[in-house]
């Protein structure tokens, strides 16, 4: 099997060894991660317009439309439109949605400490070095593209 192929191999089963831990931890909600990762904006921002969320998860307005109904749904976002004007929609995390952004922090935590076990400090170190010049050759591809299909 060619390297590279094998690598690859080994990501995708990374990832959905992670993603089964993750669910197992929060299978009641079964929420899509991008959905998390709008709750993780809005535990930072504390209130943001559903414009500005799109935008902060590079995503389009009718996404974040579509996964702001789900949570707000099951009581972890509510929306209200904004009293100076009515068109901008404000996002707001609940209490709920408060607890299960730091429920879900805590299980982050847990996995790390799961998936880095048996790590030197010096793998720590390696593995970081890695992942930036992994990440540092997307950013590259990325300003590179300027619009052109990948």
């Amino acid at each position: 099997m060619d390297r590279l192929k094998e690598l690859e191999m080994y990501d995708r089963d990374l990832h959905k060894m992670q993603m089964r831990i993750l669910y197992g931890k929060f299978d009641g909600n079964q929420m899509h991660p991008a959905q998390f990762t709008m709750m993780m904006f809005l535990q930072e921002l504390r209130c943001c317009s559903q414009t500005d969320l799109a935008k902060r998860a590079s995503v389009s307005n009718a996404s974040v439309g579509i996964s702001l109904r789900r949570l707000e749904k099951i009581g972890f976002v509510h929306r209200e439109s904004d009293e100076k004007d009515s068109r901008i929609v404000n996002v707001t995390l609940t209490e709920k949605g408060r607890q299960y952004t730091k429920e879900a922090l805590e299980a982050f935590d847990s996995l790390a400490a799961i998936k880095y076990a048996g790590f030197s400090e010096k793998d720590v170190e390696i593995y970081r070095s890695l992942l930036q010049r992994i990440i540092q050759n997307f950013q590259n591809t990325l300003a590179n593209q300027e619009g052109k299909p990948f």
